[in-house]
């Protein structure tokens, strides 16, 4: 099954995939921005030895480095880049753009960063796949308005993984955005919509990733696999 690296494992989509990861086999490496708080994962990692916790901040330059220090010379073969954060559902008048610039520090330019990190130990795979967890709500043709911050930040991610799907094709690696769905978390409690578990949504994305080719490299995909409009 080979190694993984999964960014923000410490609860929701992240927790819920390196469980599914582990439970395929594979050796994972689980990062956090706030190892005291990594209880659950810590949990984990008593029962699955193959799972390893990392601190990182995706938006942290040393922490970046450190984690390149760590790499070296490992090989990973699946880098999934779940780490984000939400936004505040904002409107014009009372916009807060130091919130907006956080949202995409993270969520976007926190991602390319990661995987600049990350690319020599990808390289070192026979079969290296690059995930960018994405959202519907990143979908231009798709939007419904609002949520400015977290919806342009999405897009813009979604922009940059098929930019380096172009970029790095001819190296064998596959790059793809994936939408979890509408997952039942801390951030999405108070919707009320139908929503499906942690559990099952990290089940459809890790079938998901299993079957990329390299033909479908730079895609936007559902959970279930199926595509969604950019």
């Amino acid at each position: 099954m080979g190694k993984v690296l999964i960014t923000g494992a410490s609860q929701g989509i992240g927790f819920a995939l390196a469980k599914e990861y582990l439970g395929l086999g594979a050796e994972v490496i689980g990062t956090c921005r706030k190892l005291e708080q990594a209880h659950d994962l810590r949990a984990l990692s008593a029962e699955f030895p193959r799972l390893h916790i990392e601190a990182l901040d995706v938006t942290d330059q040393h922490s970046l480095r450190t984690l390149v220090e760590q790499l070296q010379p490992h090989t990973l073969d699946v880098l999934v880049n779940n780490a984000g954060v939400f936004d505040n559902d904002m409107r014009l008048g009372g916009l807060d753009y130091a919130e907006w610039r956080s949202v995409l520090e993270t969520n976007t330019i926190g991602v390319l960063a990661t995987i600049e990190a990350c690319l020599p130990a990808l390289r070192r795979s026979p079969h290296p796949k690059v995930i960018g967890i994405s959202s519907a709500l990143g979908s231009i043709q798709n939007t419904l308005g609002g949520r400015y911050f977290y919806r342009s930040s999405k897009a813009a991610l979604n922009m940059v993984i098929r930019s380096l799907a172009v970029d790095y094709r001819d190296a064998g690696i596959i790059f793809a955005v994936l939408s979890p769905g509408l997952v039942d978390t801390a951030l999405t409690r108070h919707l009320d919509k139908p929503k499906i578990s942690p559990v099952q949504s990290a089940a459809g994305l890790a079938r998901v990733i299993s079957s990329l080719t390299l033909e479908q490299t730079g895609g936007f995909y559902r959970h279930d696999g199926g595509v969604l409009p950019w």
